[in-house]
């Protein structure tokens, strides 16, 4: 749920029996809201339209069902296990006896957690006659309820209400209702009312965690808290925004009535929270007038986290006058800052102590994961053996595979963990599909074919492939989905490995193929935040610089990245790329504090945030790869992948924790890394995946994304065989190209008749191998691939070009042109086949 001092999302997984009613807390997750999904929220109550109230009902729906994710992730439970999901949503108008409205889609919920969903049952109580918030009083009776006395329970949330529970906890003559507005949801306004006593010594403002500057000042009186109060809710939520009920909504309605007649005044209009005097005279009223004199009455609080550090010790104050003796619940009374959430009894571990000085920075090679790499030659990973047993030994957190047999490497992190005795992220490059690192694994389209169809269905089912397949094989960190934007033609490396360059249309297709590769087992990593896309040179080659204004790239190139966290992405990789509009020091994404820090602060992002590979130049351009990793974790990142010699960088982190990296960064790092091992390491049993029905889909899947681009292609003579070239532009570069004689083979199997190139007799097929790759350094054709052409594309009967279809006009000639994307063996078999259904 939200509430309505739109703070964040609150989640609680929690186990309920019945015979007497019991609820055990299991696990809880408290996420504040990104400043922009909060003004969002403010301009839909305030003047949203039709429109923005049903995109913000999606918006939200997704929000929640991403925080259910994140909390069962943590806990390592499959929503399967579940019995159902209950969404109180999040409340945008509520009058009480007349209607309520709250958002977050409980469909969308449903289907992307698939469990149950309870919902509307603030609308059902306030149908009923109800005041529109029936849990509470209910679930006060239930967990506060005493044998022996009764107790005053005030809760300042954005409304700020008071429940009396009866002796011996029943809920006959329970009685529920608002005390007045309390931290409401203009913290901008909050700021301007407390003021600090020594400016100069005001901590940092942070209204996610609860205006830490408030517990430093006073209340102001006069105009700017009549200001607040009077702006506040008048205009966007009518009254009060929560008047509960007790009992299901009707026991106590009369004392509600009385009770709001007495509490009417300038709380009414809004901005309670502003003047703790309220709720504290309004609990210390109910309890002059309660059944019992005040010793043998006890008072809890709770309450809304933004409430927490300027208005607790003022409630407190106000409403221990009189003897009501009101002390916090679970939080003391002196604790200088809010409380954090329960931890729950979950089966989360514990998190990693961390270097707490400066004697035990070995630690920090948790933070490093070098590359194993398969070479057939070398006995597949044999060679590796010595890497492998230095990197365990030396603690590192884990490993990144390159290649291998489905039984090799299935045995090599099966052994990988033996050895080390502790959990591992064992991560490869899976963007189109396992079997890119994994020989006898299903490949899949690359994200541009994805994109292009637009059936998120199709692109959810990939995440699940991806995910069941690399588990299999003991992989646990896919390092996809790319989140880049297809938005510059002359960019060398992001091209056909983008969904698109709709950044709306991206971040759906992003964010569902976040949920089928999580939902089953794998960590999942958006990448190359903040955006890599409008890149015109390639960070393996050097540090490319993106000059486009900070605010286009917030509003743009952010999108897809804030669709992925939405849908509770475990992992954020950042680039090797320059923004000097938004980080004017010039430094890459990954070294600046301040592009790191808008995915922390701003985006709300809690997961792991990791480098790109460290052998790339991007990364020691300005330094050596050793002070570049230290630099990296001083940022922000949390894991360095790829160091070419990873006991350098080591020992640069070793000797940099308490200096250039502060402990108390190094211990968030290796409490983020501990959490996500721990969580990932052992998900749920997959099983085997299913690779012939997998195999199948991926089939279809090509099928559907082959399309031709130019042209309208006569059909072939069955009589004429096929005369074949091939145009490989792809060749050079620090890595071989894969098999270019699977579309022959293909062919061949289906008995189609292949001419010898020398007679020039058959009917000319062309094909043309144009990837994104690293190193290659150049998004266009190169000049030997377009003088090739030149001789064979005119008079050709078709031209296959395994590559971006926006190379097509680069084909001299008319001839038509057949877009198949990539050139992998899944699009040369597609490509075939397409032949063949279209032999005369």
């Amino acid at each position: 749920m939200s509430g309505t001092s739109l703070d964040g999302v609150s989640t609680a997984l929690v186990r309920l029996s019945d015979d007497p009613l019991t609820a055990q807390l299991v696990a809880f997750r408290q996420e504040p809201y990104a400043a922009a999904e909060r003004d969002a929220l403010i301009e839909a109550i305030a003047r949203g339209g039709a429109k923005d109230l049903a995109l913000l009902h999606v918006t939200l729906g997704e929000r929640f069902a991403g925080a259910v994710l994140q909390l069962l992730a943590q806990v390592k439970t499959s929503p399967r296990d579940i019995s159902f999901v209950a969404s109180h949503g999040q409340t945008i108008w509520h009058e009480p006896g007349r209607a309520t409205l709250q958002l977050g889609d409980p469909a969308v919920i449903a289907e992307r957690v698939g469990a149950r969903v309870v919902s509307d049952f603030r609308s059902r109580d306030v149908a009923a006659g109800g005041q529109g918030a029936p849990l509470v009083p209910l679930a006060d009776v239930m967990l506060f309820g005493h044998p022996q006395r009764g107790r005053l329970l005030l809760n300042i949330g954005g409304i700020a209400n008071v429940t009396w529970v009866p002796r011996r906890g029943v809920i006959e003559g329970a009685l529920a209702f608002d005390t007045g507005p309390g931290v409401a949801h203009a913290p901008h306004r909050r700021r301007r009312a407390f003021r600090p006593r020594r400016r100069a010594r005001a901590p940092r403002e942070a209204d996610e965690t609860g205006a830490r500057q408030a517990p430093r000042g006073s209340v102001l009186r006069g105009a700017p808290a009549e200001e607040h109060r009077a702006g506040t809710l008048r205009h966007r939520v009518r009254g009060p925004a929560a008047r509960p009920g007790a009992g299901g909504g009707r026991v106590g309605q009369r004392r509600c009535r009385d009770g709001d007649r007495a509490d009417r005044g300038d709380d009414r209009a809004g901005g309670g929270g502003l003047d703790p005097r309220g709720p504290g005279r309004r609990a210390r009223r109910l309890g002059r007038g309660g059944e019992e004199p005040h010793p043998g009455r006890a008072a809890r609080r709770a309450g809304s986290p933004a409430a927490g550090p300027a208005l607790r010790p003022a409630v407190l104050r106000r409403g221990g006058e009189g003897g009501a003796g009101l002390r916090l619940l679970g939080v003391s009374h002196d604790r200088g800052q809010g409380g954090q959430p329960p931890r729950g009894h979950g089966r989360s571990r514990a998190p990693h102590p961390g270097p707490h000085h400066a004697g035990v920075t070995s630690s920090l090679a948790r933070l490093v994961f070098p590359a194993l790499r398969w070479r057939p030659s070398a006995g597949g990973f044999d060679h590796e053996r010595g890497k492998i047993d230095a990197a365990l030994a030396a603690g590192v957190g884990g490993f990144i595979v390159f290649g291998g047999t489905l039984d090799a490497v299935t045995a090599l992190t099966r052994e990988l963990r033996r050895q080390a005795g502790r959990p591992l992220l064992v991560g490869a490059d899976l963007e189109r599909g396992a079997a890119q690192q994994v020989v006898g694994l299903t490949e899949l389209t690359p994200p541009a074919a994805l994109g292009h169809q637009g059936d998120l269905e199709a692109t959810h089912a990939c995440g699940i492939i991806t995910a069941t397949e690399a588990r299999a094989a003991g992989i646990n960190w896919v390092f996809t989905p790319v989140c880049d934007l297809d938005i510059e033609p002359k960019n060398p490396i992001v091209q056909t490995r983008s969904f698109g360059a709709d950044p709306t249309r991206v971040g759906e297709q992003a964010a569902v193929w976040v949920r089928g590769c999580q939902e089953h087992g794998a960590l999942a990593c958006a990448k190359h935040y903040p955006g890599h896309g409008r890149t015109t040179q390639d960070s393996h080659q050097t540090l490319p610089r993106v000059t486009a204004p900070a605010a286009e790239l917030e509003r743009v190139d952010l999108a897809p990245f804030e669709a992925t966290i939405r849908a509770a992405v475990a992992s954020v990789m950042s680039a090797f790329v320059a923004y000097p509009d938004w980080d004017p020091s010039g430094r890459a994404a990954s070294f600046s504090s301040v592009i790191l820090g808008h995915l922390r602060d701003s985006l709300n992002f809690g997961g792991l945030v990791v480098t790109d590979a460290l052998i790339m130049a991007g990364a020691s351009a300005v330094q050596p790869v050793p002070d570049a990793s230290v630099a990296a974790v001083a940022a922000g990142c949390d894991a360095l992948l790829y160091p070419d010699e990873f006991q350098s960088v080591v020992r640069a982190l070793d000797r940099a924790v308490g200096s250039t990296i502060p402990v108390a960064r190094a211990d968030e790092a290796l409490s983020r890394y501990e959490q996500a091992s721990a969580a990932w390491d052992s998900g749920p049993d997959q099983g085997q995946p299913d690779l012939a029905a997998n195999a199948a889909f991926a089939d279809g899947l090509a099928d559907r994304a082959v399309h031709v681009v130019r042209g309208e292609p006569a059909s072939f003579s069955g009589r004429a065989p096929l005369d074949v070239h091939i145009v490989d532009d792809d060749i050079g570069g620090p890595y071989s190209v894969g098999p270019r004689d699977v579309f022959h083979q293909t062919l061949r199997e289906a008995g189609v008749e292949m001419g010898k190139r020398e007679t020039g007799k058959g009917k000319r097929v062309v094909l043309v191998y144009a990837e994104p790759r690293s190193w290659k350094g150049r998004a266009d054709l190169g000049a030997r691939s377009v003088a090739r052409l030149r001789r064979l594309a005119p008079g050709a009967q078709l031209v296959v070009l395994l590559a971006h279809p926006r190379l097509a006009p680069q084909i001299p000639g008319r001839a038509p042109v057949l877009c198949c994307w990539h050139g992998q063996p899944l699009m040369q078999r597609a490509a075939a086949r397409w032949v063949i259904a279209n032999i005369g």
